[in-house]
């Protein structure tokens, strides 16, 4: 999966995904600016998993991305992420996704 961002100032970053089942309810995932594997588990709608992000040149920005992501009825999905460093909470996000016809 590729995923494009671009960030409040306007920079754009690409976030280059690959993401593989390893159980009943277990993926990894593995992406360019991501320390190790991120671990997730699928049950039902809700779908769960944790990982670093890395900020290339400066380990002391990387951060842990806790995600939450629900489908809904409607078929949208729901993305609930808390950003933290060291165990602080330094954001929360929250948003909806929508498949465009």
């Amino acid at each position: 999966m590729v995923q494009r961002l671009t960030m409040e100032d306007g920079t754009r970053q690409q976030r280059d995904w690959h993401m593989r089942r390893v159980g009943a309810h277990r993926y990894e995932a593995t992406a360019n600016d991501m320390a190790e594997t991120a671990a997730g588990e699928a049950r039902g709608r809700v779908f769960h998993w944790r990982w670093t992000l890395v900020e290339a040149g400066n380990p002391l920005l990387d951060v842990t991305m806790e995600q939450w992501m629900y489908l809904m009825a409607n078929g949208a999905m729901l993305n609930r992420t808390i950003v933290s460093k060291l165990g602080i909470t330094l954001a929360e996000v929250t948003e909806q996704f929508e498949r465009v016809p």
